[in-house]
């Protein structure tokens, strides 16, 4: 669990935020009800590609090894 030190972002913004978390949501049940090995991590970073800064964001860093642990277990 990520702890949230940001400013409040504005009901604009904190709406369409919401709107593609729950279309993430409905993508993974989707797909998992097809028998796809899906997953949605969700972290705290504003930024698009911030695993991209994954030598100083240590959130980018756990992001990119989470995604080589599930390429390497799906891909055999």
């Amino acid at each position: 669990m990520l702890t949230r030190h940001r400013r409040p972002r504005h009901p604009w913004l904190r709406r369409r935020e919401e709107d593609q978390r729950t279309q993430a949501l409905r993508i993974v049940e989707r797909a998992s009800s097809f028998g796809v090995d899906a997953r949605l991590e969700i972290y705290s970073a504003s930024t698009h590609v911030f695993q991209y800064f994954w030598s100083f964001l240590p959130e980018a860093a756990d992001a990119l090894a989470h995604a080589g642990a599930f390429i390497s277990r799906v891909s055999g």
